[in-house]
């Protein structure tokens, strides 16, 4: 009987093999496809979700997204007749075929290849402009365009930047956009962190490399998230605790004693009076403005139309995810969504909910409105939903076996 149900596992672990090549090739595109190319994104990334549930062995079906559905249906019911963008639609439908789908992969553990190949794609764009290597943003500056304003920020950082000040700039490499770039090695650190559950000298050099990619981008709430992913990796792992505590006793050193550094991540205390300040005040002065119930329960379904009511002195659309969800698909919309992520993180291992560290960026940035985080971040929760249930699945039929 022993030898039986060692079979069983062999058997499951052999079975995704092509799944996991489609997996890594999937985070590969997610994460380095042009952000410029919107109708490959809307296009590539939802027929991948496609594939991999047609993959899916399983065919297991997750009741608690029927909540977010529903939730996601009735505003697009309340706001049809008065005009929508075709915008709206789109990501709607997006949404609501990514938690329709969900999970869309069935138990998969990929090469850190995939991983690698991202990382270093990505890194090589942020060291571009500091070793001004011409040939390669050359190359980056024609398959990832910038708009005006990236423009004369770029092209300012490569007259002035060296070696010695390039703490004083913000390296966004491919995605242009500094908090864009953070978030995005942020999402790829937790596909590592969920597909290395075992840590070694390498994994901690790697993250190493990544936390210091994280760094260079300035992005204070990427700092922040990125060190708890991997605090609690090490943690978890019982690893480095002296270098744990004497990092953590280092950031409040830095934020309540006002060291001086030139590193942007650890002007914390400017950071909640900045942009966190404005995109909250933002959020306030519609919330204050809303008077209709029905609108705060259920929103007006398109984001867009919040320019046609932002007030003076406030941002003219919302800058984070709680913002623009809640005035999308209202509170009822907002909250399903997060019921759904605290039921999938109840239903995850231990190693595995380190990865929802990466929902504090639905307050500083975007994961369910944009296109690309949508897609990498949904991917992620099937991925370690599904290793997690397996692998529980599994160890219950070796203690029944037995």
């Amino acid at each position: 009987m022993h030898s039986r149900s060692i079979e069983i596992v062999d058997y499951t672990t052999k079975r995704y093999d092509l799944t996991s090549h489609i997996v890594g090739i999937s985070i590969i595109i997610g994460f380095i496809l042009p952000h410029t190319i919107s109708s490959l994104l809307l296009f590539v990334n939802p027929l991948l979700v496609i594939v991999l549930k047609l993959r899916n062995k399983n065919k297991s079906y997750y009741k608690y997204k029927t909540v977010v559905l529903i939730a996601l249906f009735i505003p697009l019911l309340l706001n049809f007749v008065q005009g929508v963008t075709f915008k709206s639609i789109q990501i709607w439908a997006t949404i609501c075929l990514y938690f329709f789908c969900f999970p869309f992969v069935d138990k998969v553990e990929f090469k850190n290849i995939y991983i690698y190949i991202t990382f270093v794609f990505i890194f090589v764009s942020q060291m571009a402009g500091l070793l001004n290597i011409s040939s390669l943003t050359n190359i980056i500056n024609i398959l990832y365009p910038m708009n005006d304003y990236n423009e004369g920020n770029l092209t300012y950082i490569a007259e002035n930047i060296t070696s010695e000040n390039y703490t004083d700039f913000r390296l966004a490499g491919i995605y242009r956009n500094s908090n864009s770039c953070a978030e995005a090695l942020c999402m790829l650190m937790g596909f590592y962190i969920a597909n290395n559950r075992i840590i070694n000298k390498y994994s901690i050099a790697f993250l190493g490399i990544m936390l210091y990619a994280i760094l260079i981008t300035g992005s204070r709430t990427g700092f922040m998230v990125a060190g708890a992913m991997v605090a609690t990796y090490l943690i978890l792992n019982k690893k480095k605790m002296l270098v744990i505590l004497l990092g953590l006793l280092l950031i409040l050193l830095f934020v309540f004693n006002g060291i001086n550094s030139d590193l942007r991540v650890f002007e914390i205390q400017e950071g909640f009076s900045g942009s966190f300040s404005a995109k909250s005040g933002t959020f306030m002065s519609y919330l204050s403005s809303e008077t209709s119930p029905i609108k705060l329960l259920f929103g007006y379904f398109d984001a867009a139309r919040y320019r046609t009511m932002a007030k003076l002195g406030f941002m003219p659309a919302f800058d984070s995810d709680y913002g623009t969800l809640i005035f999308s698909y209202g509170f009822i919309g907002f909250f399903s969504i997060l019921f759904f992520l605290v039921t999938v993180y109840r239903r995850v291992r231990k190693q595995e909910r380190i990865c929802f560290f990466l929902v504090l960026w639905m307050t500083s940035a975007t994961i369910f409105k944009a296109f690309r985080m949508l897609f990498v971040f949904m991917l992620l929760l099937s991925m370690i939903y599904s290793n997690s249930r397996t692998s529980t699945n599994n160890d219950s039929l070796i203690l029944t076996r037995h």
